[in-house]
């Protein structure tokens, strides 16, 4: 155990057995130390979780212990001039102290970042600072190598915040997502493995660890992850398209198929790409007619997809037309040169 928790221990033991023995005969002190130590347990996370970080504005109740006591022992044991001269430097001191806090509270951004300083043994600062860098600044850069090189900010802030605490499930899992952003799907599912162990009722770690299978060659695995989540009843946008994808890959159309028309019931704004999906699995188990509607139904969607030509082109090659062959074939052309 870290030696700074060890001595924080004992101060509050020998304060609460001052206290306990004391307040029978109503000794200041004792007040004092009772009232820090119950206001504290309140804010502290060890009686029960506020599911908070560390913060000065859980400090206001038990400061007003702090003055008692200042103002007590002035009052016992001090001259008048004395007390009022350390008075006086307390309050200056803690003056500055505040006004210079001030300036961290002007963002998130910058509120964070000094509290990865400030607080750099805390396993949730070091997940906040990440969480809120992913989002605002990395996830946003549309240069795929720049986005790569501002990943390894947060990448560097979870780990922190898992070596620190092996069981902060949340960083895990943004762990898992940010090895995902990378193309490092192994250790993405090393990652979101681990935080589903902390956390097994998080079935939206499941949608993501079933997609770093999918994207990990690893489709029995993906079709399990997925399966699991959406029979807990927790769908993402984009799981019975992948759920698709999954079943495709291992060769079984028909439940593709079931799960492509699935993913157009719930999640209309990838319409184009669930119906080309949808299209490919109609094709593969020949059902021609249908391959087709839904390769011309992406199309209205989409009139310049290349690829739904080139689907079709294969189709209507198969089926024997070879005028509509050529023509959906000279169609995906022409697009392709348009780029």
């Amino acid at each position: 155990m870290n030696a700074q928790v060890i001595v924080t221990i004992l101060v509050f033991l020998v304060m609460g057995i001052f206290a306990i023995q004391k307040l029978k005969n109503r000794n200041e002190f004792s007040f004092a130390f009772l009232y820090y130590i119950i206001t504290i347990s309140l804010v502290s996370n060890i009686i029960f979780l506020i599911g908070a970080t560390k913060a000065e504005r859980f400090l206001y109740g038990p400061s007003l212990a702090f003055c008692l006591l200042i103002g007590i022992a002035g009052y016992k044991y001090l001259k008048e001039k004395l007390f009022l001269v350390i008075i006086g430097v307390l309050f200056a001191f803690y003056s500055i102290r505040t006004i210079a806090r001030n300036a961290d509270w002007k963002n998130n951004f910058i509120l964070f970042q000094k509290d990865v300083t400030a607080s750099p043994h805390s396993a949730n600062t070091h997940y906040n600072y990440g969480i809120l860098y992913m989002d605002s600044i990395a996830m946003k850069a549309s240069d795929p190598e720049l986005k790569r090189s501002l990943l390894a900010v947060p990448l560097n802030e979870f780990l922190e915040a898992v070596h620190i605490d092996s069981l902060a499930g949340d960083a895990y899992k943004d762990l898992g997502n940010c090895y995902f952003y990378l193309e490092e799907y192994s250790k993405s599912i090393e990652s979101s493995r681990r935080a589903l162990e902390i956390n097994p009722t998080d079935y939206s770690i499941d949608v993501h660890l079933g997609i770093a299978y999918f994207r990990n060659n690893q489709f029995h695995e993906a079709i399990e992850a997925l399966n699991k989540a959406i029979n807990e009843g927790f769908v993402e946008s984009n799981t019975y398209n992948y759920l698709g994808s999954a079943y495709f890959k291992t060769g079984d159309y028909l439940a593709a198929i079931a799960s492509f028309n699935k993913s157009l019931e719930n999640n209309p704004a990838d319409e184009e790409e669930a119906l080309i999906n949808l299209g490919s699995a109609y094709a593969s188990v020949h059902d021609y007619e249908k391959a087709i509607r839904s390769f011309n139904k992406s199309l209205e969607i989409n009139p310049s997809n290349a690829q739904a030509y080139r689907f079709l082109s294969i189709i209507y090659k198969d089926k024997g037309d070879i005028i509509q062959a050529d023509s959906c074939l000279e169609k995906a052309k022409q697009l392709d040169e348009a780029k």
